[in-house]
């Protein structure tokens, strides 16, 4: 059986992290404080965050997925 070197599935998966962390920091200050982040029936925003609290809740969002889904994938063959 062949073992495979995962070195550079764990360096595309730090990276495109890091660039989604970059992009959410570096957007998050173009948005106005509150933010909706809510809708209804209609589009009438009817949830609303603080500009700190949205980028906290993303960027756990971000790292929270991407690792969960990592753990999955490489623990589901075995």
């Amino acid at each position: 059986m062949r073992k495979d070197n995962n070195a550079g599935a764990l360096v595309v998966l730090i990276c495109l992290t890091v660039f989604a962390a970059v992009f959410i920091i570096y957007t998050t200050r173009y948005l106005p404080d509150p933010v909706a982040t809510h809708f209804g029936a209609g589009n009438q925003a009817n949830g609303w965050m603080s500009r700190n609290g949205y980028l906290l809740f993303m960027l756990a969002f971000l790292i929270g997925i991407s690792g969960i889904v990592s753990v999955v994938v490489g623990t589901l063959p075995r």
